[in-house]
């Protein structure tokens, strides 16, 4: 990626705590791991680590009307 370039990650982001979060994410947490075995969904503070290890940074978060969101990533 080039300094000025954008990376836009359109997913589910889990709630750390299950009291406040969406059910069905949480669902669909237990469904990736049963199909996939390590694969799941992840919380803002773990897609943050895993962006800091790839050398790039949380930029904004964009809320959408559906269960998804849209980082928006950059270079670091």
């Amino acid at each position: 990626m080039t300094r000025s370039a954008r990376l836009l990650i359109v997913e589910q982001i889990l709630e750390p705590d299950p009291a406040i979060g969406r059910p069905s994410g949480y669902l669909i947490d237990t469904q990736m791991m049963a199909m996939f075995g390590t694969a799941r969904e992840r919380t803002g503070a773990e897609f943050e680590k895993l962006l800091q290890g790839s050398g790039l940074g949380l930029e904004r978060v964009i809320e959408t009307t559906s269960p998804v969101l849209v980082m928006e990533v950059v270079p670091i």
